[in-house]
This record gives structure tokens, C-alpha cells and sequence, in this order.
């Protein structure tokens, strides 16, 4: 009888876990050290992006960013990076931090299975940027792609970035250019 007591009482636990949105989607939650990705006013942006493979609740998003205490940050969760975008939230970010720190941006909705984007732009500030993970996902409700999406011009071209992209000028490849930090609940 009290085995039954203690599983019930764990099943209660797990449900209200799941319930409060403390579950990982997907995410790419741990950090490559001393390495980010440069967003900057001068038009430099980055975009992680990630997969939903069934509808799922998300209530939001954590996002690892370095830079100076008022360094601001606007992001934008959408369908895609050019052509018919639809945006499905927007955050605009301040405190960012040395070492690099967690700021949230709320979603608080359902998400249809497909493809997003996180795209990541500053208003202001001087040098910061979008942790680099290192490269080990969570990927229970999707998947999150490997590498980064970067635009030099404000977002009018985007170039695809992943360990496999040789840099270009010196033939190296860019054995870090893993996606960068974020975690979806």
C-alpha cells in the first residue's frame, strides 16, 4: 500500500513539473568558455535555430548573453529570417552581464510543429553577444540545428555557420560554431 502512496505521490510531482513549465523543449544549454557570437548595432545579428516537431506550450525562453550591465538586446522568435515572416514573440533585454548571464523572453503560447528562428539584434551598446554552446543538445520535442545564422547587413542576407563552414581568407574551419546558448520550456 505504501509503494502505491509514493508512486502516486511522484506521479503528482512529475505532472506538476510538466505543468509549470519547468520541462526543456529543446535547447542548447551549456557554454563553450570565453567564446560568443557578436550582436551588434552595426547591423551584425545572429539567429539559433530549432525545430518543433508536434504542437507544444511554450511558456519561455532563456538566452545567455554577455556584455556590459546596460548593453540592450531585442530578440525576435519567427518563422523565418527573409521573405513572409511571422513573429510569434518579442523580448527587448537589458543586464547582460560579464560572465555572460540568463535573461528571459516570454512566449506564453502554443507553437505549431515546424521550423523557428531566435534572431538576436542590439539597439544599443558596444561589444556583446550570444554565448556559444558546446555543441551537446536537448532535443525532446525537436531538434536544435548545429551552427548559427549570422547577417553582416541588418538581415537583408543571411550566411549559414556550423563546425563544418571554413572561414573564409585563412581555410580554417570553425570547429566551435556550435549554435548558441538557449533553453525552450
Amino acid at each position: 500500500m505504501k509503494s502505491r502512496a509514493w508512486l502516486a505521490l511522484f506521479l503528482i510531482v512529475l505532472a506538476s513539473s510538466l505543468l509549470h513549465g519547468d520541462t526543456i523543449l529543446v535547447g542548447a544549454p551549456n557554454e563553450t568558455p570565453y567564446t560568443f557570437y557578436p550582436i551588434w548595432n552595426t547591423g551584425i545579428f545572429e539567429a539559433a535555430e530549432f525545430t518543433l516537431s508536434s504542437n507544444q506550450a511554450v511558456s519561455t525562453i532563456d538566452l545567455y548573453l554577455l556584455g556590459g550591465p546596460s548593453d540592450h538586446y531585442d530578440f525576435a522568435l519567427q518563422n523565418a529570417l527573409t521573405g513572409s515572416i511571422t513573429t510569434f514573440a518579442t523580448a527587448s533585454l537589458t543586464g547582460a552581464g560579464n560572465p555572460a548571464q540568463v535573461v528571459t523572453m516570454n512566449v506564453n503560447q502554443v507553437l505549431p510543429a515546424g521550423t523557428y528562428f531566435l534572431v538576436g539584434t542590439t539597439a544599443d551598446g558596444y561589444l556583446g553577444g550570444w554565448e556559444v554552446s558546446d555543441g551537446v543538445y536537448i532535443q525532446n520535442a525537436g531538434t536544435v540545428t548545429d551552427g548559427i545564422w549570422q547577417t553582416l547587413d541588418g538581415g537583408a542576407t543571411w550566411t549559414f555557420v556550423d563546425p563544418s563552414t571554413t572561414i573564409p581568407g585563412d581555410g580554417l574551419l570553425c570547429p566551435d560554431c556550435f549554435a548558441p546558448e538557449f533553453v525552450v520550456h
